[in-house]
């Protein structure tokens, strides 16, 4: 039988998640929070949600370090909860990995295809040019994780050099009186923090592959903070530039805030516009399709799930029968053709199990004995911190968006019986 193989150097594993986070949310985002909280409420929250994430990339760091095996999430559930409990929360963590998590995907690419059909305006455009970069990434990751390594790598570097050059040309064209600070409102806070929450969530994405990393257990965990720091800096630079290149009246209603700065430059700001975007959620697609369907590998390893979907490839030691799957269930969610919904449908079930799982830290710690990198740096402070902001962001999504919110949760529970079923087997 064919195995995983370690193929995979840090910097891939760095790439994958700056790739996974650097996607569709800073090309969208940062007017719509714009509108909701007001430019002070903006810098707030994206200031607290990147140190809140910085947190959380210091207390992660012990899962891959104990356990720098294929899953990531579901591994860390299993492991980190006591018996049942573990298994039950790990199985539902893969479930909705299976049928929700390529909404997420899905959401990306449709950023991707919304912002590339403004240049090619193709009829149905949307939904073709989003189908088209699912398969063609999948493919790449089926014939070899080191292809699809090198391309998330690639994808990285194109991505942010559009994201710099847009972000320092519009701060010197800006305009700082723009910057009301003053500007603060607390009514839209929740839901601007769930859009931040999305635009930094995906750090971790290289945890899934700590089973094909050149010593996982220490290069994963050490790539979670600099992932981090690294995007907080560029996102700060990219959230300013555009509050103060562009007029409070125009950035509140822009659907494309980055597009309509590049046009503010002339022809040559809107091309680096436009195909930033696209690179970088062409990026954040490889990096999903290259790090979820590992979840779906390990659990059929763990016989939690059709054996099928455990096979490797023989010739290329990927896991393609569950790339091929993923890849088919985002393929369905992109016929929505919507962003935002697709958004919401993973935001509560993710951050439920960051509470859970995040709650097993103050048990694990009292079991093992860890170097002081990877023993879950200022926990249990920054624990708490970290379970205080996401409690208040799933509270105000429930508030928000009661029928969206009941409805990933039904879907995830959907799960407990064939649970059940495959504990009788």
């Amino acid at each position: 039988m064919a195995l995983l193989r370690r193929r995979l150097g840090f910097l891939e594993a760095l790439s994958v998640n700056i790739g996974e986070v650097v996607g569709s949310g800073i090309y969208m985002f940062p007017s719509l929070i714009f509108a909701l909280v007001g430019a002070g409420g903006s810098i707030f929250v994206w200031v607290l949600m990147g140190i809140t994430a910085l947190f959380e990339a210091l207390i992660l760091m012990i899962y891959p370090y104990l356990y720098p095996d294929a899953g990531g999430w579901y591994v860390y559930l299993r492991e980190g909860l006591p018996g049942e409990l573990g298994g039950l929360t790990a199985f539902l963590f893969g479930w909705y990995n299976l049928f929700l998590l390529p909404a997420s995907t899905a959401a990306i690419a449709v950023g991707f295809s919304s912002y590339l059909n403004d240049l090619l305006n193709i009829p149905n455009g949307v939904v073709i040019l989003a189908s088209a970069l699912t398969l063609i990434l999948a493919l790449a990751n089926v014939i070899g994780v080191e292809i699809g390594g090198k391309l998330s790598v690639l994808l990285t570097i194109l991505k942010i050099i559009p994201l710099l050059v847009i972000g320092v040309a519009g701060l010197l064209i800006g305009r700082l009186s723009r910057l009301n600070l003053s500007d603060f409102r607390v009514s839209g806070l929740g839901l601007g923090m769930m859009m931040a929450w999305f635009t930094y969530s995906g750090f971790d994405a290289s945890v899934p592959l700590a089973e094909e990393t050149k010593d996982g257990k220490r290069r994963v965990p050490l790539s979670l903070p600099v992932t981090v720091i690294a995007v907080m800096v560029l996102y700060m630079l990219v959230v300013l530039s555009v509050m103060v290149s562009l007029p409070p009246g125009v950035l509140a209603k822009s659907n494309a805030p980055l597009l309509d700065e590049g046009k503010t430059l002339g022809g040559w700001g809107l091309l680096v516009a436009i195909l930033g975007a696209s690179l970088s959620m062409a990026g954040a697609c490889a990096s999903e399709i290259i790090s979820r369907p590992r979840v779906i590998y390990a659990m059929s390893r763990d016989r939690q799930f059709i054996s099928k979907f455990s096979i490797v490839h023989g010739k290329f030691s990927t896991p393609y029968a569950s790339i091929l799957l993923y890849t088919f269930l985002t393929l369905i969610y992109e016929l929505s053709g919507s962003y935002v919904w697709l958004v919401e449908m993973v935001t509560i079930p993710t951050l439920l199990f960051s509470l859970i799982m995040y709650t097993g830290i103050f048990r694990l710690r009292k079991q093992f004995s860890l170097p002081r990198p990877f023993n879950s740096l200022g926990h249990p402070a920054t624990t708490s911190i970290v379970l205080a902001v996401y409690s208040y962001v799933i509270y105000s999504l429930f508030l928000e968006d009661p029928f969206t919110s009941i409805l990933s949760l039904i879907i995830v529970f959907t799960g407990i019986p064939f649970y059940i079923l495959w504990r009788r087997r």
